[in-house]
C-alpha cells in the first residue's frame, strides 16, 4: 500500500510509548496528521515530544498517562476540525526548525 495513502486515512496519530516513533511522527506531520505523544522519562520516550515542541505543536505533548488518555478522547471527538487543519499543519511542520536542514 502507498504510505501516503495510508496517512490520508488517519485522523489522529497516537504515538507509541514508552519508545516513541520519531520517523512515523515526522511522516504524519508532513502529511498534516496531528500527533499526540506522552513525554517519557528518557530520550527514547521524548523524541516525538521534542519534534512536536520544535514544530510548534507543544499542546500535543501529554505530561501523564491520564493526560494522554484525556487528550486522545477529546481529540477523537474533533475529527472534522483536525481534518480541516491538515494543510496548515503540514505547512507549519515543513516551515519549522525540524525541517530546516541548514539550521
Amino acid at each position: 500500500a502507498d504510505v501516503d495513502a495510508v496517512f490520508d486515512e488517519i485522523d489522529l496519530l497516537l504515538d507509541a510509548f514508552p519508545w516513541s516513533g520519531h520517523v512515523t511522527c515526522c511522516h504524519a506531520l508532513a502529511r498534516g496528521v496531528p500527533v499526540l505523544t506522552l513525554a517519557g522519562a528518557f530520550h527514547a520516550g521524548r523524541m516525538v515530544a521534542s519534534v512536536l515542541t520544535a514544530s510548534g505543536f507543544p499542546e500535543m505533548v501529554a505530561a501523564s498517562v491520564d493526560d494522554y488518555v484525556r487528550r486522545a478522547a477529546s481529540l477523537a471527538g474533533e475529527r472534522e476540525r483536525l481534518r480541516g487543519a491538515r494543510n496548515a499543519r503540514a505547512r507549519a511542520f515543513r516551515a519549522s526548525i525540524v525541517c530546516d536542514g541548514p539550521a
